[in-house]
């Protein structure tokens, strides 16, 4: 190679000619400041994003609680009209109304009779209700911290990359 070029030229001029122009070096950090300016601002949108859902989970838990206490509530009146129903005033009135009359104790008489099966009552054969764990209210995915799912993200990549 002929490099006769480099003899005439003084160590100034060879800095000056490998120097970027000025107008480049600021071009340079403009864009170097908006790449850091896009960074920040998705972090803060997938922080916006991960609050915004986080919150919308909350507010569907605290809707779903309040349906489940009307639920209960209800059921409780439902229970008290029918214990209301099941007194033994209310029941009296009723074999009232329908022509019966109250028995003495020692006007009555028990037949034994061979061979009688008893009837099955079928609330004894309804199982009861067992649970059988407590239900999940948030997901996973709700729990974790955001440096949690950063690690938890990377690990995962980085397993996918070694296991071909």
């Amino acid at each position: 190679m002929n490099f006769a070029w480099l003899n005439g030229m003084n160590t100034n001029q060879l800095i000056q000619a490998y120097r970027q122009a000025p107008w480049r070096t600021q071009l340079q950090w403009i864009g170097i400041f908006l790449l850091i300016l896009v960074l920040i601002a998705s972090v803060l949108g997938l922080f916006l994003d991960i609050t915004a859902r986080t919150s919308t989970a909350g507010r569907n838990i605290q809707l779903m609680e309040d349906e489940i206490l009307q639920y209960e509530q209800n059921i409780a009146s439902l229970t008290a009209r029918l214990a209301e129903i099941n007194s033994s005033a209310n029941m009296r009135k009723r074999a009232e109304k329908l022509n019966f009359v109250p028995v003495d104790p020692n006007e009555v008489h028990f037949m034994i009779i061979p061979d009688a099966q008893p009837r099955q009552s079928t609330l004894d054969e309804a199982p009861a209700f067992q649970p059988t764990e407590e239900p999940v209210l948030l997901q996973p995915e709700y729990t974790l911290s955001l440096w949690d799912w950063f690690s938890q993200t990377l690990t995962s990549l980085q397993n996918q990359q070694v296991t071909p």
